[in-house]
């Protein structure tokens, strides 16, 4: 498959199978392209990183019809359960917590089930370890 990143069988929106992800500076999935560079889906965020799957003209609709699991900070999301897998912890991407405490302990706050110190549009956690 090369460098694409998911391959659906055909027939595609535009007849093309192959599909590349595109990310933003935070490797949030914004976008799905096609081999001629059309947007196949879109996807926009909330801020503790539950995904809102937008059609081609960027409005809602629910339900990916890719059923891709990497989403937000390029993290997988197990999609049955909503739990984002961050190495070390699950994110509960609704709640906006962790669903384990903190290995750490208090050291960096009272909340030790805290994304991000909760300020999450600007502090990333890719292991689950930081914040």
């Amino acid at each position: 498959m090369g460098a694409a990143l998911y391959r659906r069988p055909r027939p595609a929106r535009s007849g093309h199978d192959r599909l590349y992800s595109l990310q933003d500076a935070n490797w949030n999935v914004t976008a799905f392209v096609d081999t001629l560079g059309d947007a196949q889906e879109r996807f926009a965020y909330q801020p503790y990183g539950e995904s809102l799957e937008l059609d081609l003209d960027f409005t809602a609709y629910y339900g990916s019809d890719l059923a891709w699991s990497v989403r937000l900070t390029g993290r997988k999301v197990d999609l049955d359960t909503g739990l984002q897998i961050n190495r070390n912890r699950y994110l509960h991407l609704q709640l906006g917590c962790w669903t384990t405490r903190d290995p750490i302990g208090y050291i960096d706050g009272l909340n030790i089930y805290s994304y991000c110190n909760s300020n999450p549009p600007t502090i990333l956690d890719p292991t689950g370890l930081i914040w």
